[in-house]
């Protein structure tokens, strides 16, 4: 009979690691759709025009006194190509060949094989020097001045070269300048059409 006994307290013993396991798989259930609702209210926020929560401030910005402000996504600049007036507003990072002669206004940088964009920056690199890292955020340009930037940096693009004249690149931007700010409250804007 205390055979019998024990034989029943085994088998009962298994049922309790079942239920834990079956209430384990389903707190992490809960947990990735509270997760994945998280995200799609961003997305939503975002689409709808609404800015995300700012970013708690890093303690060594406020230790400086310098305005903590969260840096936004940026995108590889070739992962937008071919660019177009859609683009207007997006952060990204670009690496390429300086095409042309530099100016103190900027350089033309071609990022692909066939692709050259104006990128309006304080930086003088050489003609043919390979750069990366140039961060900045996609303007339009006002009227008449990719002309102008073509003529200053003496570039004339290869044949079957495309020159992005909806876009340029600008550099000149700070930390807390909206992505959507307009190309007229640019630096690079605002002297593009002055002449050297």
């Amino acid at each position: 009979m205390a055979g019998a006994h024990l034989d029943r307290r085994r088998g009962a013993g298994i049922w309790p690691w079942i239920g834990g396991l079956v209430v384990l798989g389903l707190a992490i259930w809960a947990i990735m759709e509270l997760v994945d609702t998280r995200k799609d209210q961003a997305a939503a926020a975002v689409t709808n025009g609404d800015a995300p929560p700012p970013a708690s401030p890093s303690p060594a910005a406020t230790a400086e006194g310098a305005p903590a402000v969260a840096p936004p996504p940026t995108t590889q600049i070739e992962a937008l190509l071919p660019l177009g007036a859609e683009d207007e507003g997006q952060r990204v990072v670009a690496r390429g060949e300086v095409a042309g002669e530099a100016t103190a206004r900027g350089f033309w940088l071609r990022i692909g094989p066939a692709t050259a964009i104006w990128a309006a920056s304080d930086q003088l690199p050489r003609t043919g020097q390979r750069v990366t890292g140039v961060a900045g955020v996609l303007r339009r340009p006002p009227p008449g001045s990719v002309g102008r930037w073509l003529s200053a940096a003496k570039y004339a693009p290869a044949a079957g070269a495309t020159v992005v004249e909806d876009l340029y690149l600008d550099t000149r931007v700070t930390a807390g300048t909206p992505p959507g700010a307009s190309a007229a409250a640019s630096p690079a804007a605002r002297d593009s059409g002055r002449a050297r």
